[in-house]
């Protein structure tokens, strides 16, 4: 009896396996949903010996359709009934497998659920109750659980393949746009414009069209044919010019919608004779609700056109629509340039009467030039018909009061001009008279149009210019506060280094004067950021681990943004290396950070964080701006009131800020844009108004970085000197006084002097010099003169040139430079090397 029982239950775990086998190896093989669901239904069937299967699928508006099934359904089953058992599981939520007993048969619903969502129920049914027993049961929602992560797998995969289908369509019509905007922008007229237009469409062979088109101008006589591309002359003598609603073209202004013929029909009013089988697809230029033309395209008989094909027509239409807009904009500008000019070279003051109901009695030539009427135009006219609709109430005013008899000051208005432009206007005016009743009144007046224009744009100017020189004096400001920083460190680092050289390393002090050393090193990296800002300070590119910057800057961060708001760091341990400038990169957090958290008046939360990504080309198809390749990602997210898409069009343009006056320069965003640019990297803004601002920065990873490279560097000995003369000449006493000292120290024979003159001096009296060290700046002249002066006595003297502004000097033969500030061992191999060129 136990044998026999031993022998089901292995039979049934057998089954099960087998089951799970055929269930794993569909979740490989499927290539969709069903597929895989009627994989796993026939595998229920076939190996795991159950009579019936089906899976029915719950969509996420909660709509329950029978996806799959496999075998025989048994007798007694209702599949709505069943439909609505899934149904109730979706809706409560329920994720255990559920047993139901109906007419005979013993059925298992197995709720697949991936994450929150229930994907849908898979139904196993069999008869009797002693196919399987409990164990076997309880086991199966382990044994299907991969199902759902396998449809949640599947339906992702085709989503991202649809959406690549979509972008790389959208890509290819952008890219075709900008090749018909670039060839319109490079023509002058507006004939050339339409003319190589058409040629750059007719080249792109993806859209399947006849190599034959055409473009029509809106008239006062209707369509005229304005550019083409393939017709012939029958052609064009049929279709010089088109009535509104005549053939296709006609029929597509006259609508203002597009028009299609997949072949040639009754529709077809002027064919030529020679004229094969073709479509015709015609498209109204439209600027805004005015008709400017048609777009006629010539298709291959019978294509249909599809969504893509449609989209990018429209586009090369509207495209049109612009730069037509743009050519007559310039052509009525060139006209109303004219009319100004004739104006202003024949006419002084503009003259009117009127009676006293507004209607002209008399106007002068000036009056007629300045608006552009004609006397029989003013006939019909009153004085309230040229009045701008600003001016109209303050006119009548001034006009009832003088119908009154009170007296009238000098004021100003506003005329329109026949073709509708407004004239700014100053005068007077004054009653006629006839036997002691007003009869007419009478002004004059000047045209101050252009002076008010210029004196709007005088205040525009200004304004610009006090911002400009403002910015020039903060970045003269930064740099010179850099260069005496400069000074002030080399002193304090060289001295410090000096005196760590006689102090024993277990003593409290040495530890102390390597603060100070570290302190000298951050100041010097503060230094470099001023001369970033003031855009004199060129990039020092070198390995570095992104997590260790971040780490040193988050202190000096959490100072910065105030105690309302709290910095998240979430760092990638094992961080790639790049190759990067630190003080740019220090430079980027710091402004970012600044704009988050002027974005969370209230407080919020900025979060830092640094990733490994590698972009296949795949990837780069849905990512702005990127390439393929490893790289570090940076990316600073705030809690925040959000940008709106116009706002983010702007944010990297200098002087570009949503801030209020006094409180943003508009420099912030554009210098991270530069340094992230000059550091061969792109960045990445996502933001809505309310959901906070996201930046993603994408730096490309160092190719080879040896370990030693990523490490600080020990420095390593420096030769002594030999007795060999080194004349330093530096105007700033603490940095002469420790550089001085320091190649004494180490066997140099060193001779100091604070100006050119001074050096001068002492070289008359040396009768050999092994090395020039000078300032590049100095109070009486430069270091390059100095030297060139030098070696009329000495002609291959070495150089040192330095300097605390990051100016490197022109090359020169056998001329070194050293960046302020510098240490003592930094000093001593620049020394070293330039005595020694020429081994």
């Amino acid at each position: 009896m136990g044998s026999a029982r031993d022998r089901s239950e292995k039979e049934e775990f057998e089954r099960l396996f087998r089951f799970l086998g055929a269930v794993n190896h569909s979740i490989f093989v499927a290539r969709s949903q069903r597929s895989l669901m009627r994989r796993i239904c026939a595998a229920a069937v076939d190996e795991g010996g159950f009579e019936f299967a089906a899976y029915f699928q719950v969509s996420p508006r909660g709509e329950v359709r029978k996806f799959a099934a496999a075998g025989s359904k048994p007798a007694g089953l209702d599949e709505e009934h069943l439909r609505h058992l899934c149904a109730r599981i979706a809706q409560e939520e329920i994720r255990q497998q559920t047993t139901m007993r109906k007419a005979g048969n013993l059925c298992i619903l197995l709720p697949l659920w991936h994450r929150k969502r229930c994907l849908g129920t898979l139904i196993l049914c069999w008869k009797g109750q002693e196919r399987f027993g409990r164990k076997s049961i309880e086991v199966l929602p382990d044994v299907l659980g991969g199902i759902g992560y396998g449809l949640a797998l599947l339906r992702r995969r085709a989503q991202f393949a649809k959406l690549t289908k979509r972008l790389e369509r959208h890509l290819r019509m952008e890219a075709a746009l900008s090749g018909v905007i670039k060839v319109a922008l490079e023509s002058y007229s507006l004939e050339e414009v339409l003319q190589q237009a058409l040629k750059e469409m007719m080249s792109l062979g993806w859209l399947a069209f006849e190599a034959k088109a055409a473009v029509f101008l809106l008239r006062e006589e209707g369509l005229v044919l304005e550019a083409h591309l393939g017709l012939g002359a029958e052609r064009l003598r049929a279709c010089g010019k088109v009535a509104l609603g005549e053939c296709l073209c006609g029929e597509a202004a006259k609508r203002r919608q597009p028009v299609l013929s997949l072949q040639v029909g009754k529709e077809h009013k002027r064919l030529s004779d020679d004229e094969r089988d073709h479509g015709d697809y015609c498209v109204p230029i439209m600027r805004g609700e005015e008709l400017l033309g048609v777009l006629h395209l010539y298709l291959k008989a019978g294509h249909k056109m599809d969504e893509g094909q449609v989209s990018f027509v429209k586009g090369v239409s509207d495209v049109l629509a612009a730069l037509i807009a743009r050519v007559r904009a310039e052509e009525a500008a060139q006209k109303v340039a004219t009319l100004y000019r004739d104006i202003l070279e024949s006419t002084t003051d503009l003259v009117q009467s009127v009676d006293m109901n507004g209607r002209f009695l008399y106007v002068n030539r000036a009056w007629l030039n300045a608006l552009g009427y004609t006397e029989e135009d003013v006939k019909k006219m009153t004085m309230f018909d040229v009045l701008a609709p600003a001016a109209r109430e303050h006119c009548a005013a001034i006009f009832e009061k003088a119908k009154a008899g009170k007296q009238l000051e000098s004021f100003g208005t506003v005329f329109l001009t026949k073709d509708g432009r407004e004239v700014e206007l100053e005068g007077t005016c004054n009653l006629q008279y006839e036997g002691g009743k007003p009869v007419a009144l009478r002004a004059m007046f000047r045209d101050v149009t252009k002076r008010k224009e210029a004196e709007r744009q005088a205040r525009k100017a200004q304004a610009q210019l006090l911002r400009a020189q403002k910015m020039e004096a903060l970045g003269l400001l930064a740099s010179g506060v850099a260069h005496d920083f400069n000074n002030v460190l080399t002193a304090i680092q060289g001295t410090a280094e000096l005196a760590l050289m006689e102090v024993p390393e277990d003593s409290p002090t040495h530890q102390t004067l390597r603060r100070i050393l570290a302190a000298c090193k951050r100041g010097a990296s503060l230094a470099r950021q001023l001369l970033l800002f003031s855009r004199k300070q060129p990039v020092k590119p070198k390995p570095l681990n992104l997590n260790r910057t971040i780490e040193n800057l988050l202190k000096m961060l959490e100072r910065l943004i105030g105690e309302n708001i709290k910095i998240n760091a979430q760092l990638e341990p094992a961080l790639w290396t790049v190759i990067a400038d630190e003080g740019g990169i220090e430079q980027v957090l710091m402004n970012l950070v600044v704009n988050a958290r002027d974005a969370m008046p209230n407080g919020g939360t900025i979060t830092i964080r640094t990733e490994n990504i590698v972009l296949t080309a795949e990837d780069v198809q849905i990512i702005p701006n990127a390439t393929p390749g490893r790289f570090v990602r940076l990316s600073v997210s705030d809690t925040g009131v959000g940008m709106d898409k116009k706002t983010l069009e702007h944010i990297f343009e200098p002087f570009f800020t949503t801030k209020r006056e006094g409180k943003g320069t508009g420099l912030g965003l554009a210098v991270v844009y530069g340094v992230v640019r000059q550091h061969n990297g792109w960045i990445n803004v996502y933001s809505e108004p309310g959901n906070g601002t996201t930046f993603k920065i994408y730096l490309p990873v160092a190719k080879e970085v040896s370990a030693k490279d990523e490490e600080e560097k020990t420095p390593e000995a420096v030769p002594a000197g030999n007795g060999e003369i080194v004349l330093v000449v530096e105007d700033e006493e603490r940095v002469r006084f420790f550089t001085t000292h320091a190649l004494i120290s180490y066997k140099y024979k060193a001779y100091e002097a604070a100006t050119v003159k001074d050096a001068l001096k002492v070289s008359e009296k040396l009768q050999k010099l092994d090395l020039l060290f000078t300032d590049i700046a100095l109070p009486d002249g430069k270091g390059e003169q100095l030297v060139t002066r030098l070696r009329k006595k000495w002609a291959n003297l070495p150089a040192i040139l330095t300097s605390g502004y990051s100016v490197v000097p022109k090359p020169r033969k056998r001329v070194l430079f050293l960046q302020k500030p510098y240490g003592l061992m930094e000093l001593l191999r620049t020394v070293h090397r330039a005595l020694h060129l020429d081994e």
